[in-house]
């Protein structure tokens, strides 16, 4: 009897290491599950930022275009103009 109350006890004994080292081995899986989840957020994150600065930049790039166009269409008006109030007065 002892000797079967002793098996069942050194059974339990590896039951219990065999659920301590399954319980581990889960939670190591979640944390790096979790730290690699966290790896693609931040890079997603990232790579948001990156394109919203470029879309910054290209807004910025079509603003300061359209100045220079709008100057240069002023600058062939008054050129122009500069032009027929020279040949007027030649003639």
């Amino acid at each position: 009897m002892q000797l079967q109350i002793n098996h069942f006890i050194e059974e339990n004994r590896k039951q219990s290491k065999q659920l301590e080292t399954l319980r581990r081995l889960r939670e190591e899986s979640n944390t790096m599950q979790h730290e690699e989840t966290r790896k693609l957020l931040y890079e997603a994150q990232y790579f948001k930022d990156k394109l919203d600065q470029t879309k910054t930049e290209l807004h910025r790039c079509r603003r300061q275009l359209v100045e220079a166009e709008r100057f240069q269409s002023l600058y062939l008006a008054a050129k122009d103009r500069e032009d027929e109030r020279l040949a007027s007065e030649i003639q």
